[in-house]
């Protein structure tokens, strides 16, 4: 079993090894807009955009981790989910289609190959980084869960302050 610890170490790792892949994206298709080569610049708004997207949700991934923000880490939680389906139903779609289209059944068969190893993968890949954001998850519940025993006063305390304030009180 992993420590919580460990969840928050690798969730830090996580999200910065993200927002460093999203700033080299940005980077890389600045450089190909300088070359003003015209199906790159297209290819390369898309991954402006996606790239835009990823690093505003792995920066709320790591605030979300260093404040214990449950909220955002849920957010990103839902961004990983969502971001994962439509990219699997994509590359499935785009894969069928490719099969429908070419009709060569040479062909077809490696796609078909390439399609569910690849699903595979990508699902294997899936389930490791939700296995990890709900890790992050259970680690800041369980910090509250710690902070709201530890910050909870019992009756001895409250007993104990009241008898402080009233001997300071009666003093005057």
């Amino acid at each position: 079993m992993v420590s919580q610890e460990d969840f928050k170490t690798v969730g830090y790792l996580w999200a910065i090894l993200g927002i460093l892949g999203s700033i080299l994206r940005l980077v890389s298709c600045s450089v190909v807009f300088e070359e003003k080569t015209v199906n790159d610049q297209l290819y390369c708004y898309q991954h402006i955009s996606t790239s835009i997207v990823g690093l505003v949700f792995f920066i709320m991934l790591l605030a979300g981790i260093y404040y214990k923000k449950l909220l955002l880490v849920k957010v990103f939680r839902i961004f990983l989910i969502t971001s994962f389906v439509v990219t699997q139903l994509f590359g499935a779609g785009y894969i069928g289609f490719t099969i429908f289209y070419e009709q060569k059944t040479e062909r077809s068969v490696n796609f078909i190959l390439a399609l569910l190893v690849g699903l595979a993968i990508f699902t294997g890949l899936f389930l490791l980084l939700l296995w990890i954001v709900n890790g992050v998850i259970k680690y800041i519940e369980h910090g509250k869960v710690i902070n709201d025993i530890e910050t909870k006063p019992n009756e001895a305390d409250n007993q104990q302050k009241m008898m402080k304030y009233e001997a300071v009180l009666t003093r005057f």
